[in-house]
């Protein structure tokens, strides 16, 4: 025992004392060891990887993982689009717009409030906005002013002249929704949920292909609904000049608008 307890240890001293004296076997031993480290070091991500493909693989067999959740999204912005279906043709509306657009150097904003109501093919709209109050009307597809006892027709420029109807009244929003993707949806314990939809530019102007997107948020509650869209990246786009744009609607009294009538019988035939 005491002559192999020497042995080891002259092997020992001769391992280091040749590491110490003997650049190249330094060198190598050195090489060897990163070698060791690296190796390590790929086989240890390969298994880290090798394991999260096979959970993803597992949740999406078992139905609880990604796969589960497209379903989810899926049924999610078809419960919203129902729902903007219903109102579709009988709702009271609230509808704020803010436009910031530069002037030379500086930002002006400019306001404009609609509100009103629609029932069937007709809509009420009141417009306010730093000139005062208007009443107009909307019957299928044209645009009327009441002046004195008679209704005249009217360009959608003069009641939309700062934003395009299409961006404003409930048809053109849906149709921005079924281009959109759902986000995500939040539920709250009180009843109210809330969607988030992401629309890219480019799937509205097909010109532009960067990834630009309007953000569109949904809230349901209490019979009521609201939708936020900011339109600053898609606005820009077509005018540098806007630098922000934001409108916010409110939509009440979901089908329980009492029938109204906008023409005549025999106005209605003459504009036919």
């Amino acid at each position: 025992m005491k002559n192999l307890s020497s042995q080891d240890s002259c092997e020992e001293k001769s391992f280091f004392e040749k590491l110490k004296t003997d650049k190249k076997y330094s060198a190598k031993v050195q090489l060897i060891g990163y070698g060791i480290v690296i190796l390590i070091l790929v086989v240890y991500l390969n298994l880290v990887n090798m394991g999260n493909v096979s959970t993803s693989n597992n949740s999406i067999l078992n139905g609880t993982g990604s796969s589960n959740q497209v379903d989810e999204n899926k049924n999610a912005s078809l419960e919203s689009s129902n729902l903007l279906k219903k109102i579709d043709d009988n709702y009271r509306y609230d509808v704020r717009v803010k436009l910031g657009k530069k002037n030379g150097e500086e930002e002006e904003e400019s306001q404009v409030h609609y509100l009103g109501k629609s029932y069937g093919n007709q809509l009420e709209i009141t417009k306010e906005d730093s000139n005062g109050s208007n009443l107009y009307y909307k019957v299928d597809d044209r645009y009327y002013v009441l002046n004195e006892e008679n209704l005249d027709f009217i360009g959608e420029e003069v009641i939309y002249d700062l934003l395009k109807g299409e961006f404003i009244e409930l048809d053109g929003i849906q149709k921005l929704l079924n281009k959109a993707v759902l986000d995500h949806v939040t539920d709250y314990s009180s009843g109210k949920k809330e969607y988030v939809y992401h629309l890219k530019v480019k799937d509205i102007i097909v010109s532009y292909q960067k990834e630009d997107e309007v953000l569109l948020y949904i809230v349901q509650e209490n019979n009521a609904l609201t939708i936020k869209i900011d339109y600053t990246n898609l606005l820009h786009v077509m005018d540098g000049a806007i630098d922000s744009c934001e409108v916010e609607s409110t939509y009440t009294e979901i089908g329980k608008i009492e029938e109204f009538s906008v023409l005549k019988q025999e106005e209605n035939t003459s504009v036919e």
